[in-house]
């Protein structure tokens, strides 16, 4: 929702349905980014899995924990720094603990997988 590429068509979002964009309000307002996206890791934890969380939080996490962290601590590997990662990685694994009981739908199936992947350039 905050790529260029949407975020140029707000004219159209003057012609969504009030409950459209009502929905609109609350996702932007889960996914804010504010406080490491708090509210959206607040909402995580009080679903049940499976779910496919945003990883896009768990890289920014692993990514704030590599570079503020030293990999040796004189002269050792550093022991904590494993630690978190291995605690942001092993957060994502709790989701795959249970897994979705649909049934395979061969349509479907091929529809999603023939989807086109569209760079953003495309999407202009």
């Amino acid at each position: 929702l905050g790529t260029s590429a949407v975020y140029r068509l707000k004219f159209s979002h003057e012609g969504l349905s009030e409950k459209s964009r009502e929905t609109l309000k609350e996702l932007k307002e889960l996914m804010d980014s504010g406080q490491s996206f708090a509210t959206y890791r607040a909402c995580l934890h009080d679903i049940n899995p499976p779910c496919v969380p945003f990883l896009g939080t768990y890289l920014s996490d692993i990514t704030f924990i590599e570079d503020g962290n030293p990999d040796f601590v004189q002269g050792l590997i550093n022991y904590r720094k494993r630690e978190l990662v291995y605690s942001v990685i092993r957060e994502i694994q709790q989701y795959q603990q249970k897994s979705y009981s649909y049934e395979f739908v061969d349509g479907i199936a091929h529809y999603l997988t023939e989807l086109p992947n569209n760079d953003e350039d495309v999407l202009y």
